[in-house]
């Protein structure tokens, strides 16, 4: 476009009139269409200044920040794509002489990360076998067609394969099914009116001798507006009820993807930095299983204000777009557009179920295939659970597995999660090959087993594999080069941090958390910030996993812009949503999500965790970096 207005030599307004181009709108053009480009080349330029400002530093520590800053303006402005950016560590250490490219590479497959990839693989092996449609309808159907019920289940349907699957994926999946709903309430509000409108007379197929001058009255014009008046009222309860199906099932998704590790790659990433830290030789025992999260431990922490915030958050929905339920203003009696509403829901409830029942049909038996995907997922978290559930010994604390001088398990999740994946790709997918084991079945079926590999190197989102592989190696970098303990040192002698006390601080983080997220990756966001919280911890005595744990939750309470997460963008892409129907109840949700989980960080996870018993058995972290480079 540019290089057509270069070649005009002017701009073109209307037939027949021009005016010619100034600097200013080269000016104007250039930085509205090539804003990437300045960011992405100048900043660099730009940040030369920090290591160059820092005096008194003769270490790389001004070396780190410069690749952490520019990662992070990088990855909040998205100015490129957010997996090259995380590529930067393995050009920039090496060249800085801070880490050897051997050691900046292994962190993009740590254990963690493994252990991610092998909760999408079962994730998509529901899809695969189209299992995640099954479970979302027979859900839908069993909660039944009242639309806060409806409502509870779509919530409800979502937030559970979020836990499990990218929520990206399974927001895809919910939106056409909430779009059948809504075509079904159309389509009933839509007769409704056209029965109570009237109907024409047989005046016009009489005689004229026999029609009566007051026979007109029936198409009197100025009852027109009254008829557009209700029309306009349906229309735009349909437009809201809409909005508020499409906002439930993306604010569901972004709030269950909290739930277990696998469920988002904010989950692993966090994991995987605090599990490096455990490794760490300065780290006492204490220390160590205290910084070991399970995969209970996680879900003991999340599962709380996951569940009241989905309640709260459909409680909410209903409330903003529909108004108080009226079963609740008991003392209004109940006005004629009340009852038309009433007519209108019951015909509806009618037509869903009929929908739901009919596509659920359509999916025909449950077949061989999504059975097995059904029993290996179920095995899968039954080992996830119990690996090392605190409360009896885990099954990894059999004899025959061996175990570090230290008593530390050589067996992580990502071991159970692999093995589980490989069953799935070399088991056959389809009963006759069993039944037919004696001519050779078997060997066949391998080639069709329950989950295809070829699917899934179509469909795996590998960018959030090098994103999170980003994330952990910047992380290294900042140890390796010492500056974690110039942020310490920071964070130690600042006087404001030394008199604020832990939850006052933890708010802070929350509301600052909140806000970036809602403009950059909330998967980005953990990277920064963790190993910041992770050495304010230390150096404040505070439980180390204390405010780790809910900010990694927050980076997910994206719910104000389209831009925030990929579900806000799903459904605001897939509709006639405006920007200020988003943001305003998605501001509320964010608020509501903030302090639940602030409360129960305070409550339930207080008791669990306790985070009011520490005894600073990490102290010795708060000098981690001071540690010699072999250490590292």
């Amino acid at each position: 476009m540019l290089d057509t207005i270069l070649k005009r030599k002017s701009w073109e307004l209307s037939p027949g009139e021009t005016k010619p181009i100034t600097p200013k709108m080269y000016f104007g053009f250039f930085l509205k269409n090539g804003w990437t480009l300045l960011l992405s080349v100048g900043v660099p330029i730009l940040l030369i200044v920090v290591p160059l400002c820092l005096e008194g530093h003769t270490g790389k520590e001004p070396y780190a920040a410069y690749v952490i800053i520019l990662m992070a303006i990088y990855w909040c402005t998205e100015c490129i794509p957010l997996p090259v950016t995380a590529f930067l560590p393995v050009i920039l250490y090496p060249a800085f002489g801070i880490s050897d490219t051997d050691k900046v590479t292994s962190a993009y497959f740590s254990d963690s990360i493994m252990f991610l990839f092998g909760g999408c693989v079962l994730a998509l092996s529901f899809e695969y076998t189209n299992l995640h449609s099954r479970i979302a309808l027979h859900v839908i159907m069993f909660v039944g067609a009242k639309l806060p019920q409806l409502m509870l289940g779509i919530m409800g349907t979502t937030a559970f394969l979020s836990m499990w699957m990218n929520n990206t994926s399974t927001t895809a999946m919910m939106v056409p099914i909430v779009d059948a709903i809504i075509t079904e309430l159309k389509k009933k509000m839509l007769e409704v009116h056209t029965e109570d409108a009237p109907t024409p007379t047989s005046d016009a197929v009489l005689p004229a001798t026999e029609q009566q001058p007051h026979t007109v009255k029936a198409e009197d014009p100025s009852k027109k507006p009254d008829k557009d008046e209700k029309l306009r009222k349906i229309n735009k309860r349909i437009h809201n009820i809409k909005t508020m199906f499409l906002l439930a099932t993306a604010y569901s998704s972004n709030i269950g993807g909290t739930g277990v590790i696998t469920g988002s790659g904010t989950n692993v990433i966090v994991l995987d930095l605090v599990r490096k830290d455990a490794d760490e030789e300065l780290a006492s025992l204490e220390c160590k299983k205290m910084l070991e999260i399970s995969f209970l431990d996680w879900m003991l922490f999340n599962i709380p204000p996951m569940l009241i915030n989905i309640i709260l958050c459909w409680i909410y929905l209903q409330i903003h777009f529909l108004g108080i339920p009226q079963f609740l203003k008991f003392w209004e009696k109940k006005t004629e557009e009340q009852m038309e509403i009433e007519a209108m829901n019951s015909k509806f409830e009618k037509s869903v179920e009929t929908t739901m029942k009919r596509q659920y049909q359509e999916l025909g038996p449950i077949r061989f295939n999504e059975l097995g995907v059904l029993v290996l997922f179920s095995i899968m978290v039954v080992l996830w659970v119990f690996k090392d559930p605190q409360f009896i010994p885990g099954w990894d604390a059999l004899p025959f597995f061996d175990r570090t001088p230290s008593g530390k398990s050589l067996i992580k999740e990502c071991t159970s999660t692999l093995l589980i994946c490989f069953i799935m790709f070399v088991t056959p997918g389809r009963a006759i090959y069993y039944k037919t084991i004696g001519s050779g079945g078997l060997g066949e079926g391998v080639k069709d087993p329950l989950l295809s590999f070829d699917f899934i190197m179509r469909k795996f989102p590998w960018g959030i594999f090098i994103l999170l592989g980003g994330g952990s190696a910047m992380a290294l970098g900042a140890k390796e080069s010492g500056l974690n303990k110039w942020v310490e040192e920071f964070l130690e002698t600042n006087e404001t941090l030394k008199t604020l006390p832990g939850p006052v601080i933890l708010g802070i983080v929350l509301i600052f958390i909140a806000t970036l997220t809602s403009v950059a990756s909330n998967t980005a966001t953990a990277a920064i910030v963790t190993p910041v919280l992770l050495g304010l911890s230390y150096v404040k005595n505070m439980h180390p996993l204390y405010m780790v744990y809910a900010a990694s939750t927050a980076c997910s309470y994206a719910f104000v812009l389209p831009v925030s997460t990929p579900p806000n963008a799903i459904v605001y892409s897939s509709s006639d949503l405006k920007l200020a129907e988003m943001m305003k109840p998605g501001f509320l949700i964010n608020i509501i999500c903030l302090v639940i989980l602030f409360v129960t960080t305070h409550t339930t996870s207080w008791w669990i965790f306790g985070f009011g018993d520490y005894n600073g058995e990490c102290s010795s972290m708060a000098t981690l970096s001071e540690a010699p480079a072999g250490h590292h």
